[in-house]
């Protein structure tokens, strides 16, 4: 550290003096020589601006000031200043910003345009629709969507719509006889249009009990019998 504030004072950088009131105090106060600073970033300048041709240094009278009434230690009671002699960096500027902005917005309608859309309503076909609408209610849960993907499983097996609204009715109509409507013994959509294929079954509704009753003639007494004829002699 002295030998670097030497240095800089044997240039006429620094400035050095005693302004310590007591005598006995021999620490020195340092200041910044502005004006042989300004004279060096010039002579700097000029280097630069002649294209690689280096030029002698122009010499430069810089004078030490060591006096108390020299206006750039006057009134010097801080401790010395930390500078940043070096000259600043000059600012880099981006210039694709507007094509690294343009690229963010390309990637993000390529993201948007893979991502599917997803409907605000799930869209049924109109016969699954109308069997929807026949199948009997139940208690408990009957889930649309479990539904219409057992009723598309057996449409890509082969099976016709027809085939499956008909059953949808046989059942209905079972369900309404048995006394089951509205219960959970009513099976589910997707379970009745499932890999079992309940749909195929004949559901009869069983016959009611309502015919004429088969009675017999009571037996009154002795009618109507036969007890031979006595053939006691007395």
């Amino acid at each position: 550290m002295k030998r670097a504030l030497l240095s800089l004072e044997k240039q006429g950088m620094v400035i050095s003096a005693n302004y310590n009131r007591d005598p006995r105090d021999q620490s020195k106060w340092y200041s910044i020589n502005y004006g042989a600073l300004d004279v060096l970033e010039q002579q700097q300048k000029r280097v630069n601006d002649a294209s690689g041709q280096f030029d002698p240094m122009e010499q430069t009278n810089m004078t030490r000031c060591n006096e108390p009434t020299c206006h750039d230690a006057r009134g010097q009671d801080e401790p010395l200043r930390q500078v940043n002699m070096t000259r600043p960096l000059p600012e880099t500027t981006t210039e694709n910003t507007q094509e690294i902005t343009a690229e963010n917005k390309t990637l993000g309608a390529q993201a948007d345009a893979s991502t599917p859309a997803r409907s605000a309503k799930r869209e049924y076909s109109p016969e699954f629709e109308t069997a929807w609408l026949a199948y009997p209610k139940r208690a408990g849960g009957n889930p649309k969507p479990s539904a219409y993907k057992a009723w598309n499983a057996r449409l890509h097996e082969g099976v016709t719509s027809e085939t499956l609204l008909a059953g949808v009715k046989r059942y209905a109509a079972f369900v309404v006889a048995t006394g089951k409507l509205g219960s959970e013994y009513v099976k589910q959509a997707a379970t009745f249009f499932g890999p079992d294929r309940h749909f195929e079954e004949i559901w009869q509704a069983p016959a009611v009990s309502g015919g004429a009753r088969h009675t017999q003639p009571p037996v009154s007494g002795f009618e109507g019998q036969n007890y031979g004829e006595s053939g006691c002699n007395w």
